[in-house]
């Protein structure tokens, strides 16, 4: 069995989910560059994840991360970070702003097996700030250079981003990534270079006075690079020397409303297609989700999502008995979030999710794709 089969999963939801990080958007205020300051900001968290990937593929038949008694992969991810932050006005009109975010990472697996994924993850931003009146967006130019560097390193790599903003109705993002080998095969797509294009658009109105709605397009290419093994190269139907490459499209629409100054609700709906240079990598997934937000007197608050998602896949190959050539997942998805302030400056986040996933596939080869996912977080913040 090749040991990327569980690959797709990965690729659809980090993209289907970015829609949602920031789930009430149009609440958010524009960044307003008044005086220069700096700030910093420390945090720590412990996350228990049931079912960790790093990203990469955990077939039980192949990993040596997992097996077939316990395919799920099991850890406690302990990280800690620092970011500062510094805003500066250079004139009335341009402002600059940097960042930057160094991350420990620390995973606790059975057997000692995840110790080379622990590590650094460094990130450094530029942010430039033009604002021409007050009538006009203001327009935003960034650079970001992120740096993972991992016990591993196979995992290590280099990411620039540069990115054009103009209000909140444009986004353009070109993002390249380099790892420090990019000569040696690989068996997974994530363990190989790659340089994207996304654009994102976004239109939002007032329906009625405490009634919102807003829609986004978004549409990125992204091209690998060719550094695969041959088995990776043949299930995927990619002829050697040719490149991989993806056009991605996601819709989403969501419908905010605010009935108090303390509760909001947010219903949206996303749909999410790949188109690839090769079959095997065409899919499409259809989410419908519901959120509710309640923020407290005192400060305290906590956030609840309701998700269900479909993935279809077309023109798998089928490898062994009573596998469908046309594979759906099916997912059932709960996130809740509670915040609480214990003083001026310190703040604790609790985090708990839970996706059932269930496919349609009916060989029992296959039968590690039906799982629960389970993620508990605990964080604290000094701000």
């Amino acid at each position: 069995m090749p040991p990327f089969l569980f690959f797709f999963l990965l690729l659809s939801f980090p993209f289907t989910s970015s829609a949602q990080l920031s789930p009430f958007p149009l609440l958010q205020q524009d960044i307003k560059v008044k005086q220069q300051n700096i700030k910093v900001k420390f945090q720590t968290n412990s996350t228990y994840d049931n079912h960790i990937e790093f990203g990469l593929s955990i077939d039980p038949n192949t990993s040596s991360l997992s097996g077939r008694r316990v395919p799920q992969i099991q850890s406690l991810i302990n990280q800690a970070r620092i970011d500062l932050q510094g805003t500066f006005l250079l004139s009335q009109l341009l402002g600059v702003k940097t960042k930057l975010k160094t991350q420990l990472e620390d995973y606790i697996g059975r057997d000692d097996k995840l110790d080379h994924f622990n590590g650094f993850n460094n990130t450094f931003s530029t942010e430039f700030i033009l604002r021409l009146n007050n009538q006009l967006p203001r327009l935003r130019f960034q650079h970001q250079i992120q740096r993972l560097d991992r016990e591993d390193d196979v995992y290590d790599y280099v990411e620039n981003q540069i990115g054009f903003q103009f209000g909140e109705v444009f986004k353009y993002h070109l993002r390249f990534r380099s790892f420090d080998d990019d000569q040696t095969r690989r068996d997974d797509f994530l363990l190989v270079g790659s340089r994207s294009q996304l654009g994102i658009w976004q239109l939002q109105f007032g329906i009625l006075k405490n009634l919102l709605g807003r829609f986004e397009y978004q549409v990125e290419h992204q091209r690998y690079k060719d550094n695969l093994n041959n088995l990776v190269l043949g299930i995927a139907k990619i002829s050697p020397g040719n490149l991989r490459t993806d056009w991605k499209h996601l819709f989403t629409t969501r419908l905010i409303q605010i009935p108090t100054g303390q509760i909001i609700i947010q219903e949206d709906i996303n749909f999410f297609q790949n188109n690839s240079s090769t079959s095997f990598y065409d899919f499409v997934s259809f989410e419908f989700g519901g959120t509710g937000f309640y923020r407290m007197a005192d400060g305290h608050w906590f956030k609840l999502r309701l998700s269900a998602l479909q993935l279809n896949f077309k023109d798998r190959k089928t490898i062994f008995q009573n596998q469908s050539q046309s594979r759906i997942n099916q997912q059932i998805g709960i996130d809740l979030l509670m915040s609480w302030k214990l003083a001026d400056k310190f703040s604790l986040l609790f985090g708990y999710q839970l996706v059932k996933n269930r496919i349609n596939e009916k060989s029992k080869i296959l039968d590690f794709l039906n799982y629960y996912h389970n993620i508990i977080s605990i964080k604290l913040t000094y701000d």
